[in-house]
């Protein structure tokens, strides 16, 4: 019995250490759990009091610097709820730690930050956000994809040039900054009182379009500017047309101008007819657009090609007229340039064949009318009091007649009395009889005289003859 008793009383203490050893670990098990389950309770609550926030603050802020083993991905959806918290001690948190060394956690609450700002736009987080933003890129050296994507929704127009900064990076930061480019565009497309901000994007995609080595993301930033306002399409057309761009970057933007186009099929077509006729030398970009006119217009690419060639004959014809035209002029400004308004006219009637004679009548005829003009009222001396009146409407009956005694060297009178008596009359046969008496021609004359005012009325005008 003796031998017994030590046993039984060993056995009973060892059975009572258990029972207490397993009482006291259960809360400590999991220490970690019992907080997040806590918390959870505790933000189920639908109407809780201002002064309420502080504790579930600070458990969420315990479980985000240090979450449970099992479930490390809590501290993410804690700071959601930070989010929603209409507390400022909250929106402070999440400043905090928008700029956390940890990139997973600075990630996530620019997110929330930005949801925040959706549900609470007067606490106006967007300028802290952006300086948040700047900062962390001078500090850590990189944008996280929250802060690409924050940035292309804040109005600040420094964001812009924040995401081109960090363009070059990486490639799957430079698709994310250029739909955030895109973003930014349609956003101020909305606000037309901002043009300004609306360049700022272009430019850098423009920039960015010029250098671009991966069509992928070409095509991104292509896409960027063709839907972001209503003039995308001209711009990517610009882009297209414009030889500072590389051929490949102008294939795939005439590709992005067909497949996406709602103008008709001739339109386009008309369009690129149009783009071939200004790319001089560009001979890939011209197949390109011969092989997309083909196909648009149901033709040859032999059939557009001759049609075009053509064109560019009629054009190159056009052009050498124009030049000719122009070498003629200078000539006419040379010859006539220490000249009176008579012998100018007179050199232009020559030119059209109307003989010197003709011209020294017609002056002739002219002083004499005028120098009659009082004592003898007649239809030819009121057309030619009307014509003087146009070009001097200040001056009485008599300095218009001593004006008018200078006959043809006054400048512009030929051209006005032409046109007193041509629109006076409808009738062809009236107009030549008034052409007759007025210049005190043959009728062979007149004729010829009116074909070349009619002829020559723009060249007349330009001599103010």
């Amino acid at each position: 019995m003796n031998k017994k008793i030590p046993f039984i009383v060993l056995s009973t203490f060892f059975l009572f250490f258990l029972l207490n050893l397993n009482c006291g670990s259960a809360p400590v098990k999991d220490e970690k759990k019992t907080v997040q389950d806590a918390l959870d309770a505790e933000t189920e609550e639908k109407s809780v009091d201002a002064g309420d926030y502080a504790e579930t603050i600070e458990i969420l802020k315990k479980v985000i610097e240090n979450p449970p083993p099992d479930n490390p991905n809590s501290r993410f959806a804690n700071l959601d709820k930070l989010s929603e918290i209409p507390d400022k001690k909250a929106l402070d948190l999440l400043v905090q730690y928008a700029s956390h060394k940890d990139i997973a956690i600075r990630d996530k609450a620019v997110t929330s930050l930005r949801k925040r700002q959706e549900n609470a736009p007067a606490e106006k987080i967007e300028e802290k956000l952006f300086e948040i933003i700047e900062n962390n890129n001078k500090t850590y050296g990189k944008l996280t994809a929250s802060e690409i994507q924050a940035l292309g929704q804040i109005s600040d127009s420094r964001s812009a040039f924040l995401l081109e900064k960090n363009l070059g990076v990486s490639k799957e930061d430079d698709a994310l900054i250029i739909q955030s480019l895109g973003r930014r565009l349609e956003k101020h497309e909305q606000q037309k009182d901002k043009p300004a901000l609306v360049s700022a994007e272009e430019k850098v995609l423009q920039s960015y379009l010029k250098s671009a080595d991966d069509k992928t993301l070409e095509k991104l930033a292509l896409s960027a500017l063709y839907f972001s306002s209503l003039k995308g399409r001209q711009k990517v057309f610009d882009i297209a047309a414009d030889g500072e761009y590389k051929i490949s970057t102008r294939e795939a933007a005439i590709a992005l101008y067909t497949d996406n186009n709602p103008a008709s099929q001739e339109k386009i077509a008309g369009d690129y007819r149009s783009l071939y006729l200004k790319s001089k030398g560009n001979v890939d970009l011209k197949e390109v657009l011969v092989i997309e006119m083909a196909r648009i217009m149901g033709k040859s690419p032999e059939e557009v090609l001759n049609s075009l060639r053509k064109e560019i004959e009629r054009r190159n014809r056009a052009e050498r007229l124009r030049k000719e035209a122009l070498e003629k002029k200078r000539k006419w400004l040379l010859f006539m340039k220490n000249k009176s308004p008579k012998e100018a006219l007179g050199y232009f009637m020559r030119e059209y064949g109307i003989n010197a004679g003709t011209v020294k009548k017609m002056d002739k005829n002219l002083h004499r009318h005028i120098s009659e003009m009082g004592e003898v009222t007649t239809a030819s001396k009121k057309f030619i009091f009307s014509a003087l009146r146009a070009l001097r409407p200040k001056d009485d009956y008599y300095a218009l007649k001593k004006t008018g005694l200078k006959s043809l060297n006054n400048k512009g009178i030929f051209s006005a009395l032409m046109r007193e008596v041509l629109g006076f009359h409808h009738s062809q046969d009236l107009q030549i009889i008034s052409l007759k008496q007025v210049w005190g021609i043959n009728y062979s004359e007149a004729v010829q005289l009116k074909f070349f005012f009619k002829d020559k009325r723009k060249t007349l005008k330009e001599f103010n003859l």
